[in-house]
């Protein structure tokens, strides 16, 4: 599985989930049945699309990991009490780790800016259970966006509004587009074969940026895939 393959929170089904790194950190284990829960916190951020592990020093994401939504911001619920670590990190931002004591509602700022460095919080790498055939894995998880082309291929529009035709293999859930490369103005929205979207105003050639990605569920948790990203151009006349 790739680098586009990231877990959203802990899977407790899969025992057999390998190690794999958020800087040298241990993927996510699960919460001990005897630590005392301690309630919610709510991760402050300021940046949409942000990945969020919340766990301690020596387990970044033993309390989860999520992305942040719109607001900026993303909620734990049912963390353990005690002292708690947030890494917070974005392709393209310079990563935040803060440590704080988990009380039973809790708020943490962890901005993050434009620049390098930091802890990841990344998951990179998951081990199937022994079950599961190299075929179903393959089914599973396979996505490959192989290109788009906006109103077919025609070149120029005189509507704003455009239809993505795209090539895909696999079956993606959701997909996002925009005319920003790092899709600052993007949410992902459920899949349609071929999606509209509205450009923005003024005439001359636009880009259009697409990406697709597919969530499988396995347990309790999910695994994410995402596609890489492709592009076209159009010129509104």
């Amino acid at each position: 599985m790739d680098h586009n393959t990231q877990i959203r929170q802990p899977l407790s089904s899969l025992a057999r989930i390998t190690k794999t790194t958020l800087i040298g950190l241990g993927l996510m284990s699960l919460m001990p049945v005897s630590q005392a829960v301690a309630g919610e916190v709510t991760v402050r951020v300021g940046v949409k699309n942000a990945n969020v592990c919340l766990g301690t020093g020596s387990d970044p994401a033993a309390f989860g990991a999520k992305n942040t939504k719109r607001s900026g911001s993303v909620t734990f619920l049912e963390v353990p009490a005690g002292r708690t670590q947030v890494t917070v990190s974005r392709q393209g931002y310079k990563s935040q780790t803060r440590k704080f004591t988990m009380g039973s509602r809790s708020s943490v700022h962890a901005p993050i800016r434009e620049g390098v460095g930091g802890a990841k919080c990344v998951l990179a790498s998951v081990q199937f259970p022994a079950a599961s055939t190299q075929k179903e894995q393959k089914n599973s998880y396979s996505l490959r966006l192989e290109g788009i082309s906006l109103n077919n291929g025609a070149g120029f529009a005189r509507s704003y509004t455009v239809s993505i035709n795209n090539r895909v293999q696999g079956k993606p859930t959701h997909y996002r587009a925009s005319e920003s490369s790092v899709f600052d103005d993007a949410e992902w929205q459920a899949y349609v074969p071929v999606p509209r979207f509205k450009l923005s105003a003024g005439k001359g050639s636009k880009t259009v940026y697409f990406q697709v990605r597919k969530t499988v569920a396995i347990g309790k948790g999910e695994i994410v895939r995402e596609s890489t990203i492709t592009s076209d151009n159009i010129s509104i006349r």
